[in-house]
């Protein structure tokens, strides 16, 4: 036999009766022997009636109970199904803040939400700044997100992404990704990131994916720009262990930054950041955000 219960019904809910008979109709006496994980379930020992008693939990789904049945001589043993269904608003994603504000730098961020289901996604209305591809959901509570620059080359002073978080029965919860200008950019050539891009000059791209290599990455940094000034800058990256500087370059207005890339662990998306910060001003900076997939 089969019955269904929601997840979130309270102790005491009726789930189903086990049907028996007994050819001498004899009084029977119902038990659970196997598959009551937490105790969830209770059955009523002389009419089969089977309630629920504890919480249950989907990621259980479905419960398996071996149930006995006996007349006090003879015992015959079925496996009864207890599908648990999501409550009709299982999907129930809200946010305490709807509208996310960040600067324009490029980089990596934590969104916390709250949500009670366990496979839901999240898109991205500009794949461009915030590409769909390195969304990940870290657990049913936070997901990271990997935002390029908004350089101060483009027009506009803020821009706004929606990010939508979509899964089955409830209504899907839009977050708004406010990202103001970066008033400070940067002309480079980076054909040694990601050969896609060639060797032209490229101002203002700060986000880059590119597979793990140890080998050596050039950027031919021309100049640091706030608001047209030329600035000397200062170079650092986050995390230390994910990208070795070779030739580091510390307050010079124009050179060639040479780094080594660590493999991530295997399994694991990891990001490193290189920045570039003003000597003059150090509230100004850019970073540039690599992405270092697994090994495959």
């Amino acid at each position: 036999q089969t019955f269904s219960v929601a997840e979130n019904v309270t102790n005491g809910t009726a789930i189903g009766t086990v049907l028996a008979t007994d050819p001498e109709e004899d009084n029977l006496m119902f038990s659970i022997t196997a598959g009551n994980t937490g105790d969830v379930f209770d059955i009523n020992r002389t009419t089969g009636a089977i309630t629920t008693a504890g919480a249950l939990d989907f990621e259980n789904n479905p419960y398996t109970l071996a149930v006995k049945v006996s007349d006090g001589k003879l015992s015959g043993t079925a496996n009864i199904t207890i599908n648990v269904e999501p409550p009709a608003a299982d999907f129930t994603v809200s946010s305490t803040n709807t509208m996310i504000n960040i600067d324009g730098l490029a980089n990596v961020y934590t969104v916390d939400v709250e949500t009670t289901l366990m496979n839901w996604t999240i898109t991205s209305s500009d794949n461009d700044v915030i590409p769909a591809s390195q969304i990940q959901k870290m657990s049913d509570s936070h997901f990271v997100v990997v935002v390029g620059e908004y350089p101060a080359t483009e027009t506009g002073t803020s821009r706004d992404i929606m990010l939508t978080l979509s899964g089955t029965g409830g209504s899907d919860l839009v977050l708004t990704v406010t990202q103001t200008k970066n008033t400070a950019s940067f002309l480079d050539s980076k054909a040694g990131l990601n050969n896609t891009l060639g060797s032209n000059d490229v101002r203002g791209i700060e986000f880059y994916i590119r597979g793990f290599s140890q080998s050596e990455q050039n950027i031919n940094i021309f100049f640091f720009s706030v608001n047209g000034t030329n600035h000397n800058y200062s170079v650092s990256v986050s995390p230390p262990n994910r990208i070795r500087l070779s030739t580091p370059v510390t307050d010079v207005s124009s050179g060639i930054l040479t780094f080594f890339l660590t493999p991530p662990s295997a399994g694991n998306t990891e990001y490193a950041i290189i920045t570039l910060t003003s000597i003059t001003d150090p509230a100004q900076k850019v970073n540039l955000v690599i992405i270092l997939p697994p090994p495959s």
